[in-house]
């Protein structure tokens, strides 16, 4: 039996748990704190899981191309980033 169409509902409270390898002695450096700071960019601290190395740093993750347009596009996004309203654009950095 077909299962029932749902609504799509945003994700709220979303919690990553990105990772990303230390710059310095190359573990595994873990998310310790994650901020939201628009519709396009998140800044996140991470920690490097060696005690011996202890790097702590901050990355900014942003939205820079569009791989597949959306089919529900929000106007006031495209508005403030224009590159999200079409496929292959890119941002273009200053």
């Amino acid at each position: 039996m077909p299962r029932a169409a749902s609504k799509s509902r945003p994700i709220t409270g979303y919690k990553t748990a990105a990772r990303m390898a230390c710059p310095h002695c190359q573990s595994l450096a873990k998310t310790v704190k994650t901020k939201r700071l628009d519709a396009a960019h998140r800044s996140q601290i991470f920690e490097c899981t060696n005690s011996e190395c202890g790097f702590k740093f901050e990355a900014l993750n942003e939205i820079y191309r569009v791989i597949k347009k959306t089919k529900k596009p929000n106007p006031e996004l495209v508005q403030q980033y224009p590159f999200l309203g079409a496929v292959g654009t890119r941002k273009q950095h200053a």
